[in-house]
């Protein structure tokens, strides 16, 4: 009963998917994209409910707080992006960041 509740939200995997789909221009193609969706929604998963099944696929310690700089990063670019800046002002700074090391979508461990 209690998924049925949410069966018309859209899931974390989905809108990460959408993201990466709808903003290609600014991120360009991702290889890792799978594997970062799922550690991504993994690790939201196990830090939402705490199943102690589920501890293993989240990341933890440094990836942790890589993963959330990354998803952090994300959802400026798509911020930018809804002001109205230029693809390529938003990519400009995403070089920026990936030059500067404060930004990089990293590989993940365990993904």
């Amino acid at each position: 009963k209690g998924k049925l509740n949410y069966s018309n939200e859209v899931t974390l995997h989905q809108r990460l998917e959408d993201i990466f789909d709808t903003y290609t221009a600014i991120f360009g193609v991702y290889q890792n994209q799978d594997a970062f969706i799922k550690r991504a929604k993994d690790t939201r998963n196990y830090l939402t409910h705490y199943d102690a099944k589920s501890k293993r696929k989240a990341a933890q310690h440094e990836e942790l707080y890589r993963l959330s700089q990354s998803v952090r990063m994300l959802l400026e670019m798509c911020l930018l992006k809804e002001l109205g800046l230029a693809d390529d002002t938003i990519r400009k700074i995403l070089q920026r960041g990936r030059e500067q090391h404060w930004f990089h979508l990293y590989p993940l461990a365990g993904g």
